[in-house]
């Protein structure tokens, strides 16, 4: 039998080409672990900034709700107390009244008149109705006055409707049929 005898110049390209092909596989998963921690730390970073982001628009809505302080305290007003509706509706009424140069002659809460819907209206605010009679005639002017006096009020009153005839002595005054007034409520 013949025996193989490795000699020193056949080991030496082997040995060469082992260690490159090491070297190079080493190089390729050096490069891939970069990658994979790059990838990793991105993600990580824009969890982070997410974060800061939502603690940023927290602080920016806290920021706007006290500078419009105003106006959230406005929408408070917008409907009335359930309890204390009546007076309060009734002394913006007699204040309205004065302020135009009209007299009324009586206010009462009265039942929904059969033209109104009666819609559920929403978070639990309710329509509530008051009467309000007027020493007649009443000049034309002074009455658009305290019916715009009427509609912009807070809280929330509106008009339901309303009955004129001009008078036949003044053509300047008019005569109301008793006014219904919605009042808004909680």
């Amino acid at each position: 039998m013949k025996k193989n005898h490795i000699q020193a110049t056949t080991i030496r390209p082997i040995l060469i080409i082992a260690v490159f092909l090491s070297i190079f596989l080493m190089f390729g998963g050096f490069c891939l672990a970069q990658d994979y921690l790059k990838t990793l730390a991105n993600n990580i970073m824009g969890n982070n900034s997410s974060e800061s982001s939502s603690f940023q628009t927290d602080q920016q809505i806290k920021s706007d709700i006290s500078e419009n302080q105003t106006t959230v305290n406005k929408l408070d007003k917008f409907v009335a107390s359930s309890q204390d509706y009546q007076n309060q509706a009734i002394i913006d009424l007699n204040t309205y009244a004065s302020a135009t140069g009209i007299s009324i002659s009586g206010q009462s809460t009265t039942p929904a008149p059969e033209t109104e819907s009666l819609a559920t209206l929403s978070n639990g605010i309710q329509a509530n109705y008051i009467q309000v009679e007027l020493n007649n005639p009443v000049k034309y002017s002074s009455l658009l006055k305290f019916i715009s006096a009427i509609e912009t009020n807070l809280p929330k009153m509106q008009l339901t409707g309303i009955n004129i005839t001009p008078d036949s002595a003044d053509k300047s005054y008019v005569s109301v049929e008793p006014l219904i007034i919605k009042v808004y409520t909680k």
